[in-house]
């Protein structure tokens, strides 16, 4: 769109007192607006005795034909009266409201003629001295680069957002990313500011910040200065006062003569250090909860932030080094800068969480894409988009196994998921995607998702899939660690931890994996230091695939999801490379997919109700409400949820040694324990005798009360669901004691005081069955004759088999037949 008017008669008058021709006024677009024009252009309201009447100059990037910004010279602007009651102009020039600051190039310059150092630059206040320079330019011979800054301190802006100690974003200010544009190292610069540069204090000193930056990047930097006896202002207007004077030709060589007389800007003398913390000044220095040091850094028009002791932030100083200088900085010289920054860091930062790939915040979720841009996607209720990392209040760092993450897209169904990993039924499809889903919920304890199967079920690959889904990696599987300290500095760069080919997993590892699901540390001293400790802390889902036998303790299996895979016919088998290339293609939709649940979830998070929480209630909770997006009936997360934590603790009994034991007692004592609690130890001598010789030497049998007790409560939540209750009343002096209560005892006392109680010779057709607690028909039982089943010793059976009773203090009891 074209605004406003072209010049008027007096507008080129006025421009060529300034050395600014006709087609060089049009060639820049300038344009004369009107009072409600202008004002509609820069974001004002109109007021009487204010005009906003003027000629705009559009902001054009070199090789573009769109203007990216409009800047208004008022033709009245305000006044006002200084402290020393002079009247000087104030609003002369104007851009909208909260718009950064801009480098303006005349449109004449190419962008090969800002990368060429062949040809000097020279830097200049405003627009009409920059197109007067652009004319000298094309009549001096030796030619040159003209730009302007909008200021003398428009070098520096906004270069993006930040979030505040509050609710509140700040900007964060730096150089300008225009300048990213320009090839300044190894190249001549001359700054050419207007007289004032004299007699201003502020204006001299932007000329010097100005020349640092510069030299800085690497420019030989000069500072021209307007002649001694001209009484203007600017440059413009002293070449076209020479020009009216004289000629154009005298008039390019007094701009000539200025530029020869440019002094060397010479920085003071600095350490290597003070010069590497010079360069990254204009970085925003934080630290995290833990003391760590961080820096948020303007590159190419975006942020990116590294841990300043990390690998990354020593190669950009000596990147910038390099640029600067054309050495490279010494290794001790790198280190004292970055203490210099990180004590800014720590003492003069502010505090903020950094997060690796996802993170929550205010509500909504934020994934770092992993991309040169430094992109991230933000999830809210409402949908989700890709942001810049300067618009995001979350900061990332990216560990060096980090990889990209692709860009989603819409329109994706996140069941398609299973036409590449192949699950066994409908409800480990329903299972995965709530993993995959709940992966992405902020600030809970994450489940950990086991894939099994026979062998070619392509366990590995479809753990690789789900991996790179969510959190690509270089490494996308790795081994069981054996120590907490190298699962947590695994957990600490990454996000999602696949681990691969596991066959066992000890006691003290699997109680690590649990802590890490739920939020956990460790601490160790930091090395040459007396006191101080280094902590990892860390909460992550995890993903582990193998030949199954290592869930075998409880907690453990609280927090899992076991998803079995079927078996790949030969037929239909492919290679990895096919499997990998259909999924690239298929993961931008599957994405998308998978962040229209996030925020389908965050949207009825609020308004979710499960009247029984399962384990796991937080990730449940979030499962129920991203349910709508699983393609499947309300209510059939939660049963397929439940279905697999009671596969998973039968599967915990079965592979216990001591809960094999336990339960053959069980039933050998018909559940009856005695009703006050007895001593752990002597417990244990009756499940040692009962497991015999052979199995009491196994290493995985308890050697002493301490640790039955100890396994005992880890298998109470699996015994719960055989109906035996386990429990540590306080101890008895200084030995533990255990009580004991099962359901069996329960049912089998009923049905023999229903005997007691038989009053004919027969009984009614109707006996409880200790199975499921519901009554069966059975065969007519006399009177001392009890159904009791002989091959199982959790139920009764139909029977006619007599049954000799004993009296005790609790009435008759059978006292033959029963299987022991």
């Amino acid at each position: 769109m074209i605004h406003g008017e072209p010049l008027t008669n007096k507008d080129v008058e006025s421009l060529a007192a300034s050395f600014i021709t006709r087609p060089i006024a049009e060639h820049a677009e300038l344009r004369r607006v009107s009072d409600d024009e202008g004002a509609d252009l820069v974001g004002r309201r109109r007021s009487v005795g204010r005009s906003y009447a003027g000629v705009i100059f559009p902001y054009f990037l070199p090789g573009k034909d769109s203007p990216r910004e409009y800047r208004l010279r008022r033709d009245q602007p305000d006044l006002e009266r200084t402290a020393d009651g002079t009247i000087k102009e104030k609003g002369k020039y104007m851009s909208p409201p909260g718009r950064g600051n801009m480098l303006y190039f005349p449109r004449s310059i190419t962008e090969n003629e800002l990368r060429d150092t062949a040809m000097p630059i020279v830097f200049v206040e405003g627009e009409k001295k920059t197109l007067a320079l652009s004319r000298a330019a094309t009549l001096a011979s030796r030619k040159f680069v003209p730009i302007g800054l909008s200021g003398v301190w428009n070098f520096r802006g906004v270069v993006g957002k930040t979030q505040g100690l509050g609710v509140e974003r700040r900007n964060v200010k730096g150089v300008l990313s225009d300048f990213d544009l320009i090839e300044l190292a190894n190249r001549k610069v001359f700054v050419l500011f207007d007289t004032n540069v004299r007699t201003i204090e502020s204006v001299a000193a932007a000329r010097t910040q100005f020349a640092k930056v510069l030299s800085a990047r690497g420019a030989e930097v000069f500072l021209a200065d307007m002649p001694g006896d001209y009484t203007g202002n600017g440059v413009d207007d002293l070449l076209g006062e020479t020009e009216r004077d004289v000629d154009e030709a005298y008039a390019v060589l007094r701009l000539v003569s200025i530029l020869d007389n440019a002094k060397d800007f010479i920085l003071p003398k600095q350490k290597q250090a003070d010069r590497l913390a010079a360069l990254a000044s204009d970085a925003e220095y934080f630290h995290d909860a833990d003391g760590r040091a961080f820096a948020s850094i303007a590159i190419g028009g975006h942020l990116e932030t590294y841990g300043l002791h990390s690998k990354a932030f020593r190669e950009y100083l000596a990147r910038e080094f390099y640029r600067a200088e054309s050495s490279a900085p010494s290794t001790q010289s790198v280190q004292d800068a970055i203490n210099a920054l990180s004590g800014r860091a720590c003492f003069d930062g502010v505090r903020r969480d950094v997060f690796v790939r996802a993170a929550g915040h205010g509500g909504n979720v934020y994934v770092d894409l992993g991309n040169d841009a430094w992109e991230q996607v933000e999830v809210t209720a409402t949908g989700w988009r890709v942001i810049g990392a300067a618009a995001s209040p979350v900061r990332f760092r990216r560990p060096d196994t980090l990889r990209t993450l692709c860009t989603p897209q819409r329109g994706g169904n996140l069941s398609d998921i299973r036409q590449y990993v192949r699950v066994k039924d409908d409800d480990a499809a329903l299972l995965l995607q709530a993993f995959i889903v709940g992966c992405f919920a902020p600030n809970i304890p994450y489940p950990i998702l086991a894939f099994s199967g026979p062998p070619g079920s392509a366990k590995s690959t479809a753990a690789r899939l789900v991996k790179d889904l969510i959190d690509p990696a270089s490494m996308p599987h790795r081994s069981c660690p054996r120590k907490e300290e190298d699962l947590l500095i695994a957990a600490q760069n990454s996000y999602l931890v696949s681990f691969d080919n596991v066959s066992t997993l000890s006691d003290a590892m699997s109680d690590a994996h649990c802590r890490l699901s739920t939020g956990g540390g460790i601490g160790r001293r930091t090395l040459h230091a007396d006191s101080d400790e280094t902590t990892f802390t860390a909460r992550r889902p995890q993903i582990f695939n193998g030949i199954g036998g290592y869930a075998m303790r409880t907690d453990f299996v609280n927090r899992l999801i076991s998803i079995e895979l079927d078996a790949i016919p030969p037929a239909e088998r492919k290679t990895e490379r096919e499997v990998l290339a259909g999924f690239e293609k298929a993961k931008p939709r599957l994405l998308g997919a998978v962040f229209d649940a996030v925020s389908m979830a965050l949207r009825n998070l609020e308004s979710t109700r499960v009247e029984e929480l399962p384990r796991m209630a937080d990730f449940a909770i979030w499962a129920v409400a991203a349910e709508g997006s699983f393609g499947c009936s309300s209510g059939a997360f939660l049963k397929a949820f439940e279905k697999s934590h009671e596969r998973e603790q039968a599967g915990v009994l079965d592979d216990s040694l001591v809960a094999e034991v336990f339960l053959e007692l069980n039933a050998e004592k018909d559940g009856r324990f005695p009703d006050e609690p007895i001593f752990t130890a002597d417990l244990l001598a009756e499940l040692t005798a009962k497991a015999g010789d052979q199995r009491s030497r196994r290493r995985d049998w308890p050697k002493n009360a301490q640790k039955l007790r100890h396994d005992l409560s880890r298998l109470s939540p699996a015994l719960e669901a055989h109906n035996i209750s386990v429990r540590f009343p306080e101890k008895r002096g200084r030995k533990s004691v255990v009580r004991i209560t099962s359901a069996l005892r329960r049912k089998t006392s009923e049905a023999y005081e229903s005997v007691q109680g038989v009053q004919s010779m027969y009984t009614r057709d109707v006996w409880p069955n200790t199975l499921n607690g519901e009554a069966s028909v059975g065969v007519p039982v006399h009177r001392g004759e009890a159904a009791v089943d002989g091959g199982s010793s959790t139920g009764i059976r139909k029977s006619n088999t007599p049954v000799h009773t004993s009296h005790t203090s609790e009435g008759v009891l059978p006292t033959g037949n029963i299987p022991r």
